[in-house]
Formats: structure tokens, C-alpha cells, sequence
């Protein structure tokens, strides 16, 4: 099958001369358009550019173009159709146009969830005649996206019967792109192709809609949601009242929930922020609190240091840590922790390693206590000891936890027929938990028992 282009705005039947001189002045069109010849099937297909196939360099001129097409088992020989055995068959003529580029249509298509646009970019293409179902027209186009032309696109047209047909393609844009056309017409692998068309600017002109989401992260906001339209990029929102009382500092805005001074991503001192896309900031607030240690002058106890030691909460945190001084607890003493009255006997608030956490302003007074008096008591059990001491007791001189130290009487003589062994906590017992004349530590009241063995028989 073969087909050659041919008269312009035809009008009837072209006389055979006039066929001949058509088609001796096309070919030096071909010449000077750069066509291309693809052997197609038994026969040849020949597309013509110049500037009515397709007319896609921008202006507005619109032609219509003659294709007389022979069937695959044909060549086209001056007015017929010439099979191999010498018949003969009239071709079959189809016209058809394509309007000025800037004729095409650009629509938008459909929006999805992350703000993607896609469109519709028309060109209205009339086709008079039936085309053969073995050959296609079509447009394809590229896309210009990061600094260099994407891939092809083909998109044959439909509706080859007599019809006037839409061919509309989707591109999705984000912002603005560039595209450019072409026509081609194909026999099954085989293309042929116009010149790219001059570039079109494609321009996202839908209003998006963004919103932002205030979290206020302990603070108050008016307004929890906010939004802005617009054609471009971004947009706009007013920040409504944001307040935080007691204290209490507002920083500015974050996509960190916990976020500090370091994180604040937006300020909020000039009422207005910029967006760019469905986002959720926090608001970031701080305050300051402050711990003052003094010496408690009731109890004569003295600190390490004294004055304030300062901490910052940060947005819904409850307290924060400060280094507490060390308690200069007197001998005999143990310490309690801190409070805010001098005469306490109880600490107000918990000291690990140290240190202790606030929320608020506070003073504090170093608490004490004194240690008890451990005693320990001595049943012999019918035996001498040395100094006869039967009592005796100690206080801690450190922190009463840690207890205090005595030392045990040595054991001088057994009853009759016994043995001394030493001493048990528990009575009857011949577990010895402490030797004669040891120093032990105790840590409260006890009972110590002689430990007596029977003296054995030789």
C-alpha cells in the first residue's frame, strides 16, 4: 500500500497533467522539507512537511492535505493503482487538516490528593475520508522538565471515518512546564514524523488551596485551621491570637512537636506566614524557672552555695532540672532533702543525684535530721565476758542509713562443760554470726546470743 500527498484545498479531480506538474513540484518540496521514505508493506508511504500536515509552527493558517492511497499489493504509478500482473485501480483520496498551533485547547484534567495537576492539551484534527485500518495518524509530544526533553508520548487519533475528531492527551504539571507536538503517521512499526512544533508554555493557572494546621502545644490559638488560595505556588495565611499565660513566652511556630529555641522554623511576630502545602506546625513556648537555695538559719545548716539556680520548660513539659547545692549536714545527722519551710521534717521535693526538678519559682531550705541511737544487748548465757558488758550503743555519726560501729565484748569463760563459740542473732543457735571481741556495724537495736557448744567427752 502507497500513498502520495497531494493537492492543497482540493476541488474535484486534478486533470493527469496537472497531476504530473503537482507532483514534480512536490518533489522538490520533499527535497527542501527533508522527507522521509519508509517502505511500508508493498508499497511506499510519503509524508509531506511542508506546513500542511500538521501545522504546528504557530500561526494561523490552516490547509488542507490530499493523500491518494493504493492498496498494500500496489504501487502508485502516475494516476493508478499498478498491481504486479499490470491491472490498474484508481487510489483512494483522503483529505484531512490540522489547525494552528495556537489553536490547541489547555484544560485542566483532574487534581490528586498531593496537588498534582494533570491537563488537557486539545487539537481539534479533521479528517475527511477513510483512512485505511492499517494506517494511523497521530500526535505525540514531550515534555521539557529538568533541563532536558522527556520521552515521547504517541497518541494516535481516532474516529478515521469522515468524522471530526478531538485528540486530547493528559500531562501532568506541577508548576509550569514546556511541551512541544508533533504529527506522525505510521504503518504498523513503521513512523514517519513532522517537525516538533514550536514550544508551548503550559501554565498551572488552577487556584490551589492550602492549609495549615495550628497545634497549640500547651499555648491558646484562636484559629486551629487556616487556609489561602491561589494560582501560583504559594500563599498567605494570618496567624490568628496565640497566647500563653504565667510566665510563659511564645517562640513561634514548628513542624517538631518537642522543639526548642534551635527548632523554631517560623516566627510569629509579623502576623503573616507563607505556605506552600498542607502543613502542621506547633506552637513553641518556653519559660524560665527559677530554684533559690538558702541556708536554714533555724537548724544551723548550710549549703555549698547559696542563691538561684534556673531551668527552661519547653512547650507541655511539666518540670525541669536544676543542680542543687550539697547539704553541709552536721555530725550526728542525717539529711532530710529540701523544702520550703525552715521548720520542715519532710522534703518538699525529691533530690536524685543532686539535683531536683521544678515548675515554678521556688525558694528552699536544706532539711535534717537527727540520727537515732542503735543499742545493742548482749544475752551471755551463763558466760564471763570481758568489762562485763552485757549494753552498749552507738550513734551514726554520718547519714543514719549507713548505721554506726561496736565492738563486740570478748568471751573470757564458757559455763561448766561448754564451749564458747561466739555470737547469734537468734537464740539456742550454733550458727555463729559474729566472732568474740569483734566491731560490727549496726544499723538498729539487737539482741546478740552467746553461742555454747557441749564440751565433748575423751
Amino acid at each position: 500500500m502507497s500513498f502520495l500527498q497531494k493537492d492543497v484545498n482540493p476541488v474535484g479531480r486534478p486533470s493527469n497533467e496537472t497531476l504530473k506538474k503537482r507532483r514534480n513540484k512536490k518533489i522538490a518540496i520533499v527535497a527542501a522539507c527533508i522527507v522521509g521514505v519508509l517502505a511500508l508493506g508493498g508499497g511506499a508511504y510519503v509524508l509531506l512537511t511542508g506546513g500542511n500536515l500538521f501545522n504546528l509552527m504557530g500561526n494561523s493558517v490552516t490547509k488542507y492535505t490530499s493523500m491518494y492511497i493504493c492498496p498494500s499489493n500496489t504501487t502508485l504509478q502516475g494516476d493508478y493503482c499498478r498491481r504486479g500482473d499490470g491491472q490498474t485501480s484508481k487510489p483512494k483520496r483522503v483529505e484531512y487538516f490540522t489547525p494552528a498551533l495556537n489553536q490547541a485547547n489547555v484544560s485542566e484534567h483532574k487534581r490528586d490528593s498531593n496537588g498534582k495537576i494533570s491537563y488537557n492539551i486539545s487539537l481539534p484534527t479533521f479528517i475527511h475520508g477513510t483512512l485505511p485500518s492499517d494506517v494511523t495518524i497521530g500526535i505525540e509530544y514531550q515534555i521539557y522538565s529538568n533541563g532536558k526533553w522527556g520521552v515521547s508520548v504517541p497518541n494516535p487519533l481516532s474516529g478515521n471515518k469522515g468524522k471530526t475528531v478531538t485528540d486530547a492527551f493528559s500531562i501532568d504539571f506541577n508548576n509550569t512546564k514546556k511541551v512541544r507536538i508533533r504529527g506522525y503517521i505510521v504503518n504498523g512499526s513503521k513512523k514517519e514524523y513532522t517537525g516538533w512544533s514550536n514550544e508551548i508554555t503550559v501554565t498551572n493557572n488552577k487556584k490551589n488551596t492550602f492549609t495549615l494546621t495550628l497545634v497549640g502545644n500547651g499555648a491558646s490559638v484562636g484559629k486551629t485551621t487556616l487556609s489561602c488560595t491561589t494560582v501560583g505556588t504559594s500563599c498567605k495565611v494570618t496567624l490568628p491570637s496565640i497566647s500563653r499565660g504565667d510566665g510563659w513566652s511564645v517562640l513561634g511556630l514548628s513542624e517538631i512537636k518537642n522543639a526548642t529555641d534551635k527548632n523554631v522554623l517560623v516566627p510569629v511576630n509579623n502576623g503573616d506566614i507563607t505556605i506552600n502545602r498542607n502543613v502542621t506546625y506547633y506552637v513553641i513556648s518556653k519559660k524560665t524557672v527559677t530554684a533559690k537555695f538558702y541556708n536554714n538559719t533555724k537548724t544551723n545548716v548550710k549549703l555549698s552555695f547559696t542563691g538561684g539556680k534556673s531551668c527552661t520548660l519547653y512547650n507541655t513539659a511539666l518540670t525541669c532540672e536544676v543542680q542543687a547545692p550539697t547539704i553541709k549536714t552536721p555530725t550526728y545527722y542525717s539529711t532530710v532533702g529540701f523544702a520550703t519551710s525552715m521548720s520542715a521534717t519532710k522534703a518538699d521535693v525529691a533530690l536524685t543525684n543532686n539535683k531536683i526538678k521544678i515548675y515554678k519559682d521556688v525558694t528552699y531550705y536544706p532539711i535534717v535530721k537527727k540520727n537515732s541511737t542503735y543499742t545493742v544487748t548482749i544475752q551471755a548465757l551463763g558466760s564471763t565476758l570481758e568489762g562485763t558488758k552485757t549494753r552498749m550503743s552507738c550513734t551514726p555519726a554520718g547519714e543514719e542509713s549507713k548505721g554506726c560501729t561496736v565492738t563486740l565484748p570478748k568471751i573470757l569463760k564458757a559455763p561448766k562443760g561448754k564451749n564458747a563459740r561466739g555470737y547469734s542473732k537468734k537464740s539456742a543457735s550454733t550458727v555463729v554470726d559474729y566472732k568474740s571481741g569483734e566491731k560490727i556495724t549496726v544499723k538498729n537495736n539487737m539482741t546478740l546470743y552467746v553461742v555454747l557448744t557441749n564440751v565433748s567427752k575423751s
